[in-house]
């Protein structure tokens, strides 16, 4: 946390991101907003992004089976292979 300046911070590393990176998974909704502004504005398209709950950063502290963390990243990966 960078306290008064952290949206901004986040913001930048959006734009940042945005021109290393073909596509964009955050996590945290609330929490990914300024991220997600930065990828905006610097040119990343919405269908190269995604959201996602905290799923699976909660999943790994509350010990949901690994098949059921695994489905959900192999989701997420088919949907962006193009991009990887």
């Amino acid at each position: 946390e960078q306290g008064e300046g952290e949206a901004e911070i986040n913001r930048e590393f959006g734009r940042q991101m945005a021109a290393a990176a073909n596509v964009a998974i955050l996590v945290g909704k609330k929490r990914s907003e300024p991220i997600h502004a930065g990828l905006i504005e610097a040119g990343m398209r919405e269908d190269s992004m995604a959201i996602i709950g905290r799923c699976i950063a909660d999943a790994l502290y509350q010990r949901r089976p690994a098949k059921e963390i695994a489905t959900e990243v192999l989701s997420l990966t088919q949907k962006y292979s193009q991009y990887l």
